[in-house]
């Protein structure tokens, strides 16, 4: 399932921006740098890095449940 219809199940994530920007902001909050997060989330820092840029639009729901987990 892709981020964009993810929205359906989860109002408050109706969009990539919505989801990079919330993402980038709970990471930073958290005092944690793009490659830690990445490697408790098991991806790539660029996939974390184009998500929270707002440039990843296809984004398993999997990942995105292990990244709302953090």
């Amino acid at each position: 399932m892709e981020l964009q219809r993810i929205g359906q199940y989860f109002p408050f994530m109706s969009s990539i921006e919505a989801f990079g920007s919330a993402l980038r902001s709970a990471r930073v909050a958290r005092g944690l740098s793009l490659v830690e997060l990445a490697a408790m989330a098991e991806v790539s820092p660029r996939l974390v890095s184009e998500v929270e840029r707002n440039g990843r639009p296809h984004v398993s729901l999997a990942t995105v449940l292990r990244l709302l987990a953090l």
